[in-house]
C-alpha cells in the first residue's frame, strides 16, 4: 500500500534501512524476531518494480550499527568497547569481512544500482587511542574518508553505486580526493540553512553527483505529534534549492 501510494505520487524510489529486520543468511544472528522471510522482501521488491518503484537499501557500515555491534560476534569492531554505535575505522580488515558478507546479501537480493551506506553521525571519530595517534597525524578527514573509501570500494566490486550521507564530509572536507569518484554523495536537510554541516560549495565543487534529503518526521517529533508546518516548509524549500543547484535526486526521510 505504502509503494502504492509513493508511486501515485510521483515517487520513483523507496529508501528501505532494513536493519535487523532483513532475512540475513550468512549474518543469521543479525536477524531479529520479526524479520521477513526472503520471500517477503523479494514479494516487495518485486511488487515495487511493476509499478516503477526502485527500493534502493540503506546499509550502514560506520555510525548507526547498534543492531550488529551488539552481538558477540562482531563486538571487536566497537570504536569503543562500551558503546555499540560505531564501528572503529582503523579495523579496516575484519570489517571488510564483515560487511563484505553483508553487502554481498544485501545486494543479491536487490536489483536496484544503488547502495546506502550511510557513514553519517560518527561522533565516535578518534575516540579510540589508535584513532586518536591517527588523527593527531593526518586529522580527522584522513581517517573518516580512508574508511568510507574502502567500503565503497567494496560495494563497487558488486556492480552497485555507493551512496553516503554527506554531514561529516561537509564538517572534514580536508581528504577529500580521498573519495572514489562514484560515491553519490547525499545532504541531509531538516529544515536549517544549507551551510549548517560545512559549506556546500565542498561538496558541490567536488565532481561527485548530489542528492539532497529533507524531512516529514525527525526529531523531536514523535508518534503523537509533528511539527507539519516545519517540515512542509523544508520539503518545499529544499526540493527548490536541490533543483536550483542541479541536484541528482531528492530523498524525502522519516
Amino acid at each position: 500500500d505504502f509503494a502504492a501510494e509513493a508511486a501515485s505520487d510521483g515517487l520513483n524510489a523507496i529508501v528501505v534501512e532494513w536493519e535487523a529486520s532483513f532475512p540475513f543468511e550468512d549474518n543469521l544472528i543479525l536477524r531479529n524476531r520479526l524479520a521477513f522471510s526472503e520471500e517477503e522482501v523479494r514479494d516487495f521488491i518485486g511488487y515495487c518494480s511493476g509499478i516503477g518503484v526502485e527500493v534502493i537499501p540503506l546499509q550502514n557500515c560506520f555510525g548507526h550499527s547498534e543492531y550488529i555491534l551488539r552481538h558477540p560476534r562482531y563486538a571487536s569492531l566497537r570504536e569503543d568497547r562500551k558503546d555499540c554505535s560505531q564501528v572503529c575505522p582503523l579495523k579496516f580488515d575484519e570489517a571488510e569481512k564483515v560487511f563484505g558478507s553483508i553487502f554481498r546479501e544485501i545486494a543479491a537480493m536487490h536489483p536496484s544500482e544503488y547502495i546506502h551506506i550511510g557513514c553519517d553521525e560518527t561522533r565516535l571519530l578518534g575516540h579510540c587511542p589508535e584513532c586518536r595517534k591517527a588523527v593527531v597525524e593526518n586529522g580527522v578527514s584522513a581517517l573518516y574518508m580512508e574508511y568510507v573509501s574502502r567500503m565503497c570500494a567494496m560495494v563497487a566490486d558488486l556492480g552497485k553505486t555507493p551512496m553516503i550521507w554527506a554531514d561529516i564530509v561537509l564538517k572534514h572536507p580536508e581528504a577529500m580526493d580521498r573519495l572514489p569518484e562514484n560515491v553519490v554523495i547525499v545532504d541531509w536537510n531538516y529544515g536549517w540553512e544549507p551551510d549548517y554541516f560545512g559549506k556546500m560549495e565542498n561538496i558541490e565543487n567536488s565532481g561527485h553527483e548530489i542528492w539532497g534529503a529533507c524531512s516529514l518526521r525527525s526529531h523531536p517529533d514523535n508518534l503523537y505529534l509533528v511539527q507539519w508546518r516545519k517540515h512542509l516548509e523544508n520539503i518545499f524549500d529544499y526540493v527548490g534549492y536541490a533543483g536550483v543547484h542541479g541536484f541528482g535526486g531528492i530523498i524525502n526521510t522519516s
